[in-house]
Order: C-alpha cells, then sequence, then structure tokens
C-alpha cells in the first residue's frame, strides 16, 4: 500500500511541476521572476525563481525542511538579532529570517540568483525589520584582494565554486570547471560581515545574538574556524552555526574534528542535524569527541551545528 501512495505522490508531482514550468516560461527573462510560495513549520515565505530551476527546485525543495526546522530552532534558542545566510541561493532561509528576525545579511556572490534573491528578499521583510543583500563571496580573514574568481554552475543556481585569486586554490578541488563560467566577483571577510551586523544590532540596541548559516560548497572550514576563534573578541553574546559538510572523499575529515574539537574545548556545544528524509543519518546530540569521530567514520553527508548561550 506504501508503495501505491508513494508512486501517486510522484504523479501528482510530475504532473505540477511541469505545469509549473509551462506556466513559468513567460517569467525567464524578468527581474522579478516565477513566485513560488511555501511553508515550513510555522514558516511561510515566497521565493522569486529562475524559470530554468524551477523543474528542478520543486523535486528538490523539500530536502531542506529540516535543515530550515532546525536552524530557525537554533536561532530562536540563542535569541537571535541577526541571521547571516552565507550562501544565501534564491534566500529559502534569507526570506524566512526577514520576516521574523530585526536583522538579516543575505550573502550571494552568483550574479544569476541575485535580481531573485533581492526580489524576494523585499516582498518578505517585515516592516520592523531590516534585510540586506551582500553580493559577495564570503572569504576568510586572510584572504588576499578584494575581488575573487567565482566559478557559475551553468546546471542550476547551486553548486558554484570560488577561487583564491593569489594563491589560484579553490574551495572545491573536485570542482568540475568545464561546466561553468568564470565571474570575478567581490570578496568579503567573514569578520569584517560580522562586525558590520554588530554595528548594525547596536544602533538599534538589541543584543549581539547572530545565527550563521553555511553553505559555500566546501569551504565551510576556512570561514569557521577564524569565526569561532574571534567570536567570543567580538563581544558576541549568544551564536547559533549550521553548516553542511559533504564526506564524498574523507581527506578533510581531520580537519572538520579539528574545528569541533576545538568548538567543544571553548565550551560551545555541538549537533548533528538529522540527515536526508530517508532517514540515513540518525538525529543524535554529540557530547564527546569519540561520538564526533564515529559519526564522521559512517557519514557521507553531515549537517553539524555549533551553538554558544553565554
Amino acid at each position: 500500500m506504501s508503495k501505491i501512495l508513494s508512486f501517486v505522490r510522484q504523479l501528482c508531482l510530475i504532473y505540477k511541476t511541469r505545469r509549473l514550468v509551462l506556466r513559468s516560461k513567460r517569467h525567464d527573462f524578468l527581474p522579478f521572476g516565477f513566485k513560488y510560495t511555501f511553508t515550513v513549520g510555522s514558516y511561510t515565505t515566497s521565493l522569486s525563481l529562475c524559470g530554468k530551476d524551477i523543474r528542478s527546485y520543486l523535486v528538490t525543495r523539500h530536502r531542506q525542511d529540516h535543515k530550515i526546522v532546525h536552524f530557525f530552532n537554533g536561532a530562536s534558542l540563542v535569541n537571535a538579532n541577526a541571521i547571516i545566510d552565507i550562501g544565501a541561493n534564491y534566500g529559502e532561509f534569507s526570506t524566512i529570517a526577514a520576516k521574523y528576525f530585526p536583522v538579516t545579511f543575505a550573502v550571494e556572490a552568483n550574479p544569476l540568483v541575485l535580481p531573485y534573491l533581492r526580489a524576494a528578499l523585499n516582498e518578505n521583510t517585515s516592516k520592523d525589520s531590516f534585510s540586506k543583500v551582500v553580493p559577495a563571496a564570503c572569504v576568510s580573514p586572510s584572504w588576499q584582494g578584494s575581488h575573487t574568481n567565482l566559478y557559475v554552475n551553468l546546471s542550476y543556481s547551486g553548486g558554484n565554486c570560488v577561487e583564491d585569486v593569489a594563491s589560484g586554490i579553490l574551495s572545491d578541488p573536485d570542482f568540475p570547471l568545464s561546466q561553468t563560467s568564470l565571474a570575478e566577483v567581490p570578496a568579503y571577510d567573514i569578520i569584517s560581515l560580522t562586525e558590520e551586523a554588530l554595528t548594525l544590532l547596536g544602533s538599534k540596541s538589541l543584543s549581539p545574538n547572530i545565527a550563521y548559516k553555511f553553505d559555500v560548497e566546501g569551504y565551510e572550514l576556512e570561514l569557521i574556524m577564524p569565526l569561532i576563534k574571534s567570536i567570543r573578541g567580538l563581544n558576541v553574546n549568544n551564536f547559533h552555526m549550521m553548516f553542511e559538510y559533504n564526506f564524498k572523499s574523507f581527506s578533510r575529515s581531520e580537519s572538520v574534528k579539528e574545528l569541533l574539537a576545538f568548538a567543544m574545548e571553548s565550551g560551545f556545544k555541538i549537533g548533528l542535524i538529522p540527515g536526508s528524509p530517508d532517514g540515513s543519518t540518525a538525529a543524535i546530540s554529540l557530547k564527546t569527541f569519540e561520538e564526533i569521530t564515529k559519526s564522521l567514520t559512517h557519514a557521507k553527508n553531515c549537517e553539524f551545528t555549533i551553538t554558544c548561550i553565554s
């Protein structure tokens, strides 16, 4: 019976997707794109999508639901007043943040997505909130230069790759460059971004509590490690971070363990979010480094959280 129901759902999804793709063609070259509204938990928001992405987006969008719920539960837990969405794409997280939180920074480097992100953020920002699109690649404090190269994925809007112009190092060494288009984009380091958010919170007399979402295709460690080493010196009270790491190659798993171990030694709480909807990753709280090691040994794709409540 369950197989029959699953088959029927797939047929309905295919029909709905085809209908939306046909309806969306007239929006392909319009700055506001195709409006798509969805609800996750208690949050409802709308996005502006480019026509070519609608089919793949509707098929895969539900895979983000558990991440959205866990992220905003964590943001509420630390009483976040600012949400910094790094790798915002069409704004699944940013548009929700702009509705329900005082300050939102949506950081996105892909020039093809930016008009749609701006349109969605403008529509969803509540009258008492401040939101801002940061059209840049978020980089580490040691980054050299004000710009960087972005290899834009031509297949769909996500999955881009950043190159450090000075060193030539790619954020994802296995990225298929032949399927991309090269664009030069501004670079904005994670510490300066945090300082800007803190200045804005101070001007509004809001507590310096920040929630970060990282989705930067293999560049997470370079951003998060210097951030958590500096975050207490930046006078951030409470914070919540969520990042996904794909262990398609285990060459960097030791770096992830080092990051999580440092966070634990600093007194921060570590979590592992449930993985894909099929239940392939268990929902657990990581309390010891041994549990972290065991989890990384058997997981290919993990969503981690680092949380601090003063």
